[in-house]
């Protein structure tokens, strides 16, 4: 199957903020979040506050975990 990638999982997230009628939302590139590829990374925002991130997962983690061998998207988000 063909494999998802960073823009997959950032629709799958603007679908999810839709549906939970989310206000203001918006993305930025994602600094420092030493588990996501640098290049492949976003912060999600609602209200000017900063909610989570998102991304593929950086390449030596996806390694340690057994995964190097396919891009892994994740996403952690609090959304209380």
């Amino acid at each position: 199957p063909a494999q998802a990638d960073f823009f997959d999982l950032k629709g799958v997230i603007e679908s999810l903020a839709a549906d939970l009628h989310l206000p203001n939302v918006s993305f930025a590139a994602a600094k420092g979040v030493a588990w996501l590829h640098p290049m492949r990374a976003a912060e999600l925002s609602v209200n000017g506050k900063a909610v989570g991130a998102f991304g593929e997962l950086h390449p030596k983690v996806a390694a340690s975990f057994g995964l190097a061998e396919r891009a892994v998207q994740v996403a952690e988000l609090d959304l209380e």
